[in-house]
């Protein structure tokens, strides 16, 4: 898909939030685990208060936005 909805895959990564920034077949050290989890920190640094300085990649209806950044603030920090 797109990346509009609420699904986290690796393919987004490469293919839509780092397009033109990782090299073609980059799959990391970890392959799929560490997409995601760069997908992941990706939504969270576009979370920070202080200004959203990740990609604004995918691109979500605002229902959807809201939904998936309420579920990242609902994550457990470090020190939980």
């Amino acid at each position: 898909t797109d990346g509009s909805g609420l699904a986290l895959a690796p393919h987004l990564v490469a293919k839509v939030v780092y397009d033109n920034v990782l090299p073609e077949g980059y799959d990391g050290w970890t392959g799929d685990i560490g997409l995601l989890a760069m997908l992941l920190l990706n939504e969270m640094a576009r979370l920070n208060v202080d200004g959203g300085t990740g990609i604004d990649l995918p691109k979500r209806k605002e229902a959807a936005q809201s939904l998936m950044a309420a579920w990242v603030v609902s994550l457990p920090t470090p020190e939980e």
